[in-house]
């Protein structure tokens, strides 16, 4: 199973570069739970330190293009997973693949903060035609693929009994990378 990390989003609310910030640490992460570790970068934008694969054209911003763009490199069940996720662990994502190995769900993702996590979690192909139904038809909200394909849960209890109260904490603005900063 190859791991694509979705590097394509603006930083807008960080005011600068999460893929500068994050890309190392998570591709050092995931590179031994995966067999390949991806970039997956808008159309037009830089590669990056990790073999990079790019969206197809598109104007609008939304993590859905790169959730397309990974399910169409793979051909397979593939990892997506968003910068945002700055302290994930190979042992989290190794319990998140295993899951999904398991299970015979299209989608396979984590609960943190009792919100489903789908920008990490695993996608199977069968994924793609609602996702390029979505784009087709403007829905580009990721979490909306929930409710038309199977998904099962990995228990949010279950992970922070096993990783701690900040395994899956999304950093988005500096406020919240000061956070996690203390926190290392």
């Amino acid at each position: 199973m190859n791991c694509y990390v979705l590097i394509g989003g603006g930083s807008s609310r960080m005011g600068r570069s999460k893929p500068e910030l994050f890309l190392a640490s998570i591709a050092a992460a995931a590179t031994p739970v995966f067999d390949r570790v991806f970039a997956v970068q808008r159309r037009g934008g830089p590669a990056a330190g990790v073999e990079t694969i790019f969206e197809k054209e598109h104007e609008e911003e939304a993590p859905l293009f790169g959730l397309e763009a990974a399910l169409e490199h793979a051909k397979a069940p593939c990892f997506v997973l968003a910068t945002d996720y700055a302290r994930i662990t190979g042992d989290l994502l190794r319990l998140l693949r295993d899951e999904a190995e398991r299970s015979a769900a299209s989608i396979v993702a984590p609960i943190w903060n009792t919100i489903p996590q789908t920008l990490c979690a695993v996608y199977r192909p069968e994924v793609l035609p609602a996702v390029q139904e979505r784009i087709a038809t403007g829905r580009l909200d990721v979490r909306g693929l929930l409710v038309t394909v199977t998904t099962q849960f990995v228990d949010e209890e279950t992970i922070r009994a096993r990783f701690g109260n900040q395994a899956l904490i999304s950093v988005n603005t500096p406020e919240e990378l000061a956070e996690a900063e203390k926190l290392e």
